[in-house]
């Protein structure tokens, strides 16, 4: 994990009551975060099994402008917005096949996210614990065994991805 920016004062409000307004629901269940509630932007993926041929991406609506502004300047070529909310705790995992290895996120309230360096199968043997602050922008190596613990009653995450070049033609501009 890499940090890359802090957001903080009008911006960080205005963040923070743009996720507020938005409607999220647990349409993709995450097995590793049953309890979060989502939104995909621009593209998003069923989180399901490449393996088993069960894995889907679809076309979700546009953020507002200001949001694809935001993504433009922080992760530039940005095809995924996963805006999370609710209960964000999300147990040791992988992200999704579908996506190239960085993803950007910016952390509102408070949160421990945690990367692995040696495991066993899903289970860590070695790891760092990271302190994430409301404001903090963050690169992340989604591909390495990772782990986050809300720790603020209140906790949102945006998190720009990019999909593999094999998957951009099922991207519908």
């Amino acid at each position: 994990m890499k940090v890359i920016g802090q957001f903080s004062g009008n911006v960080l409000t205005k963040l923070w009551d743009w996720v507020r307004s938005q409607n999220l629901d647990n349409c993709v269940r995450s097995r590793y975060a049953p309890q979060r509630l989502e939104r995909w932007y621009g593209f998003g993926s069923n989180l399901q099994s490449l393996k088993n041929g069960r894995a889907k991406i679809f076309p979700a609506e546009r953020p507002s402008n200001p949001i694809i502004q935001l993504g433009d300047e922080l992760y530039p070529g940005w095809h995924s917005l996963l805006v999370c909310g609710g209960k964000t705790d999300i147990g040791w995992h992988f992200d999704h096949g579908h996506f190239t290895k960085e993803a950007v996120m910016v952390n509102l309230g408070e949160s421990i996210y945690s990367e692995c360096s040696a495991f066993n199968g899903y289970k860590p043997i070695e790891w760092t614990e990271h302190k994430i602050t409301d404001g903090m922008v963050v690169e992340i190596d989604i591909k390495r065994l990772h782990c986050a613990q809300q720790i603020s009653a209140t906790r949102f995450n945006l998190t720009w991805r990019k999909f593999k070049p094999e998957y951009l033609e099922q991207l519908q501009f």
